[in-house]
């Protein structure tokens, strides 16, 4: 029966740092998601200019 507690401190262990591995995923997901939130808004933002830049084009010819 020694090697009871020594099973649970383990397993609380294995329990911890698979907690520790979810929240690093959460984390990445986030960034992920704020990153092409970033680069949809970017490019949104590059395809009104590009827009405005052919409307320049078009009238001065």
């Amino acid at each position: 029966m020694s090697d009871q507690p020594d099973k649970h401190r383990y397993f609380a262990e294995v329990a911890r740092q698979i907690a520790a591995i979810n929240q690093a995923i959460v984390v990445i997901g986030l960034i992920a998601v704020a990153g092409i939130v970033a680069l949809s808004e970017a490019d949104r933002k590059f395809g009104e200019q590009d827009r405005t830049n052919q409307e320049q084009v078009t009238t001065w010819k």
